[in-house]
């Protein structure tokens, strides 16, 4: 098993474990995409350089709060 495999399979389980969650691969992006109705939620890949991603979609104070805390975490894209 890959290091991130037991992750990805957790990350699963908790995203569909929401209700009404679905889930599809974006095979232009390499990229697992969960979603609530129309709303994606979230989206699991990797970077350029191969390294593994979770993108979550959060209120603007709360993923700067987040970075603020964990140094790991970097701002992903802003979406209006």
């Amino acid at each position: 098993m890959k290091p991130c495999e037991k992750w990805d399979q957790l990350i699963e389980q908790i995203a569909l474990e929401l209700s009404g969650a679905t889930r599809d691969y974006q095979p232009e992006w390499d990229a697992v995409r969960y979603f609530v109705g129309e709303l994606m939620f979230a989206m699991r890949g990797e970077n350029k350089n191969g390294d593994s991603l979770l993108t979550l979609k959060l209120p603007i104070g709360d993923g700067e709060m987040l970075r603020s805390r964990y140094p790991d975490i970097i701002p992903g894209l802003l979406y209006e």
